[in-house]
């Protein structure tokens, strides 16, 4: 078995109040409408979301007609409006574990709205996904918070 260290920070200044921000992520229904990676092809579901420390969050995602990659998430700590650490599992459609992480998203006053701060320490096994392709996927996502934030 091959393991994979790495640490992905990823960064937005958001046109957005810390409040609308944190809501993004505490709400189910807006979660699901822009936290999942892929195109028009993919389609997410949250399955479970129980937004409390020690709560759970279970999430599939991935190419319609494939088995879909599965999330599951425990919240370790929750500071409204200032924090969100969760533990994360992604494991592939045939159930086999790829990548462990502790992320961490940070809600920062800034000037003109709202500094966002991902910091994922994740551990990718087995190369069925490499820290590139995790970064890329977390742009991706922080790419549809703006849009969805000023709907």
């Amino acid at each position: 078995m091959t393991l994979v260290h790495d640490t992905i920070i990823v960064r937005r200044v958001l046109d957005a109040s810390i409040g609308d921000a944190f809501r993004a992520y505490q709400e189910t229904d807006q979660l699901e409408a822009w936290c999942y990676p892929g195109d028009a092809n993919w389609t997410s579901r949250i399955e479970a979301h129980d937004f409390v420390v020690g709560g759970m969050k279970r999430a599939v995602f991935g190419p319609e007609g494939e088995a879909p990659y599965r999330e599951e998430s425990q919240y370790l700590d929750i500071r409204t409006r200032q924090h969100i650490i969760n533990s994360e599992r992604i494991l592939a459609g045939d159930g086999r574990l790829i990548s462990t992480s502790l992320i961490a998203v940070e809600f920062i006053e800034a000037a003109d709205g709202c500094e966002l701060v991902v910091s994922d320490q994740i551990t990718l096994l087995d190369d069925a996904d490499t820290a590139e392709q995790r970064r890329a996927g977390w742009n991706e996502v922080l790419n549809r918070l703006q849009p969805f934030l000023q709907h």
